[in-house]
């Protein structure tokens, strides 16, 4: 079981980063963004699978979108958008790298902007 979940979690990442760099690379900016995305996940320790599984388990509810975002700071987010049992939305920040949550809050609506105003 262990040998398909390593499967499993390498074939979602490759599938991450051969989606999320064209879709996600609409401009300049975004492009080296994404290629950043791309490069900290493949460096890390985490798969996009376990990132959301933290997700749910920490607000105990179901993912329904996952927003890749750069930090001011340079560092590297999955912003996990979830569903709680109370039907609640809430936003869990989880590190590319490490898969930590590093925040998680309530939100009233989903925020996929692409570029800070």
């Amino acid at each position: 079981m262990k040998k398909w979940t390593m499967i499993l979690g390498a074939s979602t990442a490759a599938l991450v980063a051969s989606i999320a760099y064209p879709v996600y690379a609409h401009c300049g900016k975004c492009a080296g963004d994404a290629k950043e995305f791309c490069d900290a996940m493949a460096g890390g320790k985490v798969t996009l699978a376990a990132a959301i599984a933290t997700a749910e388990k920490e607000a105990k509810g179901t993912a329904f979108a996952v927003m890749p975002e750069k930090e001011k700071d340079g560092k590297m987010e999955l912003d996990i958008y979830v569903m709680t049992a109370e039907g609640k939305m809430v936003e869990v920040d989880i590190d590319a790298k490490t898969g930590k949550m590093l925040e998680m809050e309530e939100k009233k609506s989903l925020d996929f902007s692409i570029h800070e105003k």
